[in-house]
């Protein structure tokens, strides 16, 4: 059992002579071919005719032989590919687990929970009832509970070889499954601890893990709260896997307890100890987490200290004795029949002269809330603060629980008087249990409008009631009510978890109804955790804008692909990836005794990573985002995109119109004193040099000014440098990714830096900056790292060079440099490479003023596109920036000369990448260049020379 924590946090290693072996194994099974023709020839000598008969079945089994070998050929194709997925996919894997062990050391909670997750995994079949959940956060401490292995989980016999070899059953003793059912807890508690926390640092760690028997409340049976690290832990083991004891000897022995059974009686677990003098200076104490823990569970001891206390109720005459475990004075108490299931008459519920009391609330909370479910509670109750974790009726005071009820019945009928968030939980407790509610459905409803009543005074309340009324929803009728309230939950405005999300996300999907998919439902579509976050989005989603045009995008998308295939993209990746059911437990983190059964809210296609929809959305959404970036002149655009002629060339054509009908329009205010002002002030500036009038004092503030203009002083003395807007919005999680990587990695990012944020991966500057290592690993090592903190690579390869992703070159410069001055997203050239000598020969086409109506753009764009080259996309777009539009409407403005002059149709083929004259306009296009440049020319001294298929580049 003490090996799952070790599997858990093994770093998985890829098995090369395994995988060589088996290959080869099977690749040698497949070029198997069968030897007995040849037996067949030599007897076949002794027949007439013989040389036809061996020339027959040597043809036949020469033909058999090189079937059976092509097969062997290609499966040795199939399984080399094969591994190198494999390898790839184990590498990757490796990668997650180290980064996850390196964070968990830190205190994050998402590494802790992928080791969690990890050891629940891993964990043996006979502990596989053995649950735990984490919360919190390093500087808190962190919360773990969760329930433990039940006794009708131990089996109850063993197993021996009988006479003849068969095996026999033999009963076990009740006090070795008594024994069982504290050590098998004990050890698999110290499993978990060793999963999580075998690393230097110390944490600070409260643990309770329940034993839930029958329908009684949780039982403490594991508790635990201190620090804990490796050091804790190997003081408790022999060496190698081995514990100096029993595991329920070693949890004390850390500082914790271990509940008892015997003869049916439960002992529970005490309240956990608390670490020595040397876990102070570590900020946390452990008192402080240990309160956060279910009262119901750390505060039993303290309620049922005395034997006079009333006792709580249980199953199966089975005793709960609650105490300090280790007083041998301790005595269990027996246990009442429960109302209402013993023998005798069932209390009234509600009756006049019962009243909850402190002492006639305790047991099990769905039975005491059906004994009050018509208490009315007193009209003159006084509102009392009410505030812990998992309230319960236990938890209140006399003048709490007359509070709670009164409370309880004005909000049946509507009203909303002043209470705490605890009063809340508990009404919501008691309806999860149908308990005031005549139907599933209608405890649902009153759940929903407890909730909406409440939510802007306690927004707390958004992250439970979404997933508890869902999971009602679900549980009472079917997956659709669910969905239908989780369609309320979105007008609503309140933020939905992934099931929630992913299951509105289908619905849209389904309709293909993009325009109204939430922003939330396209990042999961295109499994983009950056979607409506970065720089770009955040500064120009006016009105919705971006977040309008990433709509467009999927629904152009998906009928460029369903055009082409005959099926939507929803369609193909259920073909390819199939369904899967989002299921879940009902109601956790709530107090709920009733047995829980899985819900079922709905099925969904299966998204991954490689699924078709992920990689077309993702590519249409991000080529969009930078056509949106081209027409706000925005220097940065994202990298890494490939969305494919196709795509491409539908985007375009749908963009094209749709920029100016969508643009959001600039509300303009006019300052109507402040034009008053700046009138009279003009008056007066114009009397003054009329009249002549003038003692100096405007021109010397003038020149003052334009001095401060001039050397760009214009900050007070000592101020902190601005930060331009839409700048340095990811700054922290670029320094955490930086701080994650190693040496040589950092030195790669300032080389990039250094030589204009793109470069070759053999450049001189890469490989001094490695001191001679691998630069792939080590772009793969900061990519990695950059989607864990950022959810983005930061370099990309674009034609075999590497490019930083320029949304974060800002981050990256001001990490370097500790400021932006000088900061630039493109390429630092140096002045001698841009500026090259003009030849008085050929004028350039920028000076043109009217040639056949193009104006000097269009026709500059025309030449450019007719002399076509490797460059013509940068050119195109270099146009673009310097005339403040893009590429596509310069292109609409070419065609629209084109239909306009003599020629009357048009010119350029904008459906191609990159675009390129239209076949019938090349003699027009042709002879109109040779009018303005005889000898045209591109930068590599080659003569250009138009053909019916295009662009062909002959030596001069």
């Amino acid at each position: 059992m003490l090996l799952a924590a070790h599997r858990a946090r093994r770093v998985p290693v890829f098995d090369e002579q395994l995988r060589v072996s088996e290959v080869g194994r099977q690749v040698a099974e497949a070029k198997r071919f069968a030897l007995w023709p040849l037996g067949v020839v030599v007897v076949a000598f002794i027949l007439p005719y013989a040389w036809i008969w061996i020339f027959g079945i040597l043809l036949a089994w020469s033909y058999h032989v090189r079937i059976v070998l092509a097969r062997g050929r290609a499966l040795e194709t199939t399984l080399a590919a094969e591994t190198t997925q494999l390898r790839e996919h184990v590498h990757q894997s490796a990668d997650r687990v180290q980064a996850a062990l390196v964070h968990a050391n830190e205190g994050a909670f998402a590494s802790l929970d992928f080791l969690l997750k990890r050891w629940l995994d891993r964990r043996p079949q006979r502990i596989k009832d053995f649950t735990a959940q984490i919360s919190g956060s390093f500087a808190d401490g962190w919360l773990i509970v969760g329930d433990a292995i039940r006794c009708d989980s131990i089996p109850d016999t063993v197993a021996r070889t009988g006479r003849s070899g068969r095996a026999v059953y033999d009963k076990r003793r009740a006090t070795e499954i008594d024994e069982d059912l504290s050590e098998l807890n004990a050890l698999a508690a110290l499993s978990l601890l060793s999963a999580l926390f075998s690393s230097p640092t110390r944490q600070c760690v409260t643990l309770c893990i329940s034993l839930v028997k029958g329908s009684t409340e949780p039982v403490p049976w594991v508790t635990f709260s201190g620090w804990m690290s490796e050091k804790e832990l190997a003081s408790v083991t022999s060496g190698g896997d081995g514990l100096i004891g029993a595991p329920s000897v070693c949890i004390r022995a850390l500082g914790g307890d271990v509940g008892r059974c015997r003869m049916q009686r439960l002992t529970p677990a005490g309240r956990a100890v608390v670490g020595g003098p040397e876990s102070a200076g570590h900020g946390t104490q452990p008192e402080r987490i240990a309160e956060q823990a279910p009262a119901a569970m750390f505060e039993s001891s303290a309620r049922h200290a005395t034997v006079n206390a009333a006792p709580t109720y249980s199953t199966g005459g089975v005793a709960v004795a609650f105490g300090d475990p280790h007083d041998p004075g301790q005595v269990a108490q027996p246990v009442p029949p429960i109302p209402g299931r013993g023998l005798g008459p069932r209390p009234n519920v509600g009756a006049t002269g019962m009243s909850p009391t402190p002492s006639s609330v305790r047991g099990e909370f769905s039975v005491t809330a059906r004994r009050f479910v018509a208490y009315t509670g007193a009209p003159a109750a006084q509102f009392v603060q009410f505030a812990t974790y998992w309230p319960t009726y236990e938890s209140m005071s006399t003048a709490q629980l007359e509070f709670y009820f009164w409370w309880r019945d004005t909000a049946r009928h509507g009203g909303t008087p002043r209470t705490d968030l605890s009063y809340i939980f508990v009404n919501i407790y008691e309806l999860l249990h149908i308990i005031g509610a005549d139907s599933p459905h209608a405890a649902a409803i009153q759940i929903e409008a407890v909730w909406q009543r409440y939510r802007a005074a306690f927004p707390k309340l958004d992250g439970y009631c979404v997933r508890w009324i869902a999971d009602l929803y679900a549980k009472a009728s079917d997956p659709a009510s669910a969905r239908e309230f989780i369609r309320r939950v979105v007008a609503c405005g309140c933020p939905l978890g992934p099931d929630e999300t992913l299951l509105l996300m289908d619905d849209y999907w389904a309709a293909g109804n993009y325009a109204e998919m939430p922003l939330a439902g396209i990042a999961t579509l295109t499994n983009d955790q950056r979607v409506g976050e970065n720089k770009f989005f955040l500064k120009f989603n006016q009105d919705g804008w971006v977040e309008a045009a990433y709509r467009d995008a999927l629904k152009v998308a998906d009928a460029t692909y369903r055009d082409k295939f005959g099926f939507t993209l929803r369609e193909s990746t259920i073909t390819s990836d199939g369904v899967r059911l989002v299921v879940r437990d009902p109601f956790t983190s709530a107090v709920y005794d009733w047995k829980r059964q899985p819900v079922i809210l709905g099925t969904v296609p299966r998204l991954s990573e490689t699924s078709p929809s992920v990689q077309v959305f993702r590519n249409a959404v991000r080529y969009t985002e930078n056509i949106l970036r081209a027409e706000k002149q925005f220097s940065a655009k994202l990298r890494g995109v490939d969305a494919g002629p196709l795509l491409t060339a539908a985007l375009n054509r749908h963009f094209v119109g749709h920029l100016k009908a969508t643009h959001p329009r600039t509300a303009i205010k006019i300052d109507l004193s402040r034009a008053r002002d700046l009138a009279r002030e003009s008056e007066e500036v114009r009397a003054r040099l009329l009249l002549g009038i003038g003692d100096g004092t405007e021109t010397s503030l003038a020149t003052a000014n334009a001095t401060a203009l001039s050397t760009g002083d214009t900050r007070p003395e000592h101020s902190p440098e601005p930060i331009p807007d839409g700048l340095l919005t990811d700054l922290d999680a670029i320094r955490k990714t930086i701080d994650c990587v190693s040496d040589p990695a950092r030195r790669i990012l300032g080389a990039l830096a250094s030589i204009g944020w793109e470069g070759d991966i053999e450049a001189t500057v890469l490989v001094a900056a490695t001191g001679g290592a691998l630069v792939t690993p080590l772009i793969n090592e900061i990519n990695h790292q950059a989607l864990l903190n950022v959810g983005d690579v930061l370099i990309v390869r674009e034609d075999g060079k590497l490019v930083v992703h320029e949304d974060f070159r800002d981050e990256l410069y001001w990490i370097l440099h500790g400021t932006l001055s000088g900061f630039s997203r493109g390429p630092h050239v140096s002045i001698e490479k841009t500026q090259a000598p003009k030849s008085e020969a050929a004028p350039s086409p920028a000076n043109i003023t009217d040639i056949e109506g193009f104006g000097s753009v269009a026709f500059q764009a025309l030449r450019i596109i007719s002399l076509g080259g490797p460059s013509l996309t940068r050119s195109l777009s270099e146009i673009a920036s310097k005339n403040a539009t893009t590429p596509l409407l310069i292109i609409e403005r070419v065609n629209e000369a084109g239909l306009a002059c003599a020629y009357g149709d048009l010119l350029v083929d904008d459906a191609t990448a990159p675009p390129s004259i239209m076949s019938d306009a090349i003699p027009y296009v042709s002879g109109l260049v040779r009018a303005f440049d005889d000898t045209p020319s591109d930068d590599d001294g080659k003569s250009a020379t138009m053909s019916s298929d295009g662009i062909s580049l002959t030596a001069k």
